[in-house]
């Protein structure tokens, strides 16, 4: 991405700490943005911010946990206090529970729904006020393959992807008449720390055998589609960003 596409663009980042928000933060910070990190683990964003600094970018850590609706209020008051409004927000915190009905515990999934979704929808409406201050408003939610193509042993991340799919549209209907826009990404099998979290070496095995014959994307690779599209012109909308690793012959 060229340097100074997001140029003065402040924008928001959760889940920065690792994966696709760390790797979309970064990218945006060095395409000019005025990027905030946001995520639990404040060292890891330091370190980024680090990173950031080194090429001469911006990058803004911020102590989130967005399972703590206190903590999304506290961090709209300190955005609004710093920058004033907000241009961009991108929904990139997410866990994955993988395990099959009859082997886990149905009480672990439930942290999936509340990070995936319920956070999701609680971070964009205490954002909304600062994104309509912005001239060029515009709300990216992470989603996956997997909710349009669930498999055995992801019952509740593709569940509650899939109800980040319904939002996101019914978000969009609500917000691109605004001015502000939506886009859903939709990547494919990424490299990523969401893979060390298995209920159990069945589901592991499962899932080794059905990305055998295809390598993982980087999140720089999802990095670089989404500021991509940050960097849009303002009256071009780009609704959906799908984005999958190439399968390689057997």
């Amino acid at each position: 991405m060229t340097a100074g596409a997001l140029q003065g663009r402040i924008v928001l980042v959760t889940g920065a700490s690792s994966g696709i928000g760390e790797a979309v933060a970064l990218a945006a910070a060095r395409a000019g943005a005025r990027a905030i990190g946001a995520a639990r683990r404040v060292d890891r964003l330091e370190r980024l911010a680090g990173q950031a600094a080194a090429s001469d970018a911006e990058l803004t850590a911020l102590a989130l946990d967005v399972a703590d609706d206190a903590a999304i209020g506290r961090a709209a008051d300190a955005i609004a206090t710093r920058f004033g409004r907000l241009d961009v927000l991108v929904n990139a915190a997410g866990i994955m529970r993988a395990g099959f009905v009859g082997v886990d515990d149905p009480a672990e999934w439930l942290p999936a729904f509340e990070t995936n979704y319920a956070a999701l929808v609680l971070l964009t409406h205490a954002m909304l006020p600062l994104l309509q201050r912005s001239a060029a408003g515009h709300v990216v939610n992470i989603s996956s393959t997997a909710a349009r193509r669930p498999n055995a042993g992801s019952g509740a991340y593709a569940g509650s992807k899939a109800a980040v799919n319904a939002f996101t549209t019914a978000l969009r209907r609500e917000l691109v008449p605004a001015g502000i826009r939506v886009t859903l990404v939709v990547p494919g099998l990424v490299q990523t720390e969401l893979f060390t979290h298995f209920a159990d070496e069945a589901t592991r095995e499962r899932y080794r055998k059905r990305f055998g014959g295809m390598t993982p994307l980087e999140p720089g690779d999802v990095a670089d589609a989404i500021v991509h599209a940050l960097a849009l012109p303002a009256n071009v909308s780009l609704s959906e960003l799908v984005i999958e690793p190439a399968k390689h012959p057997q």
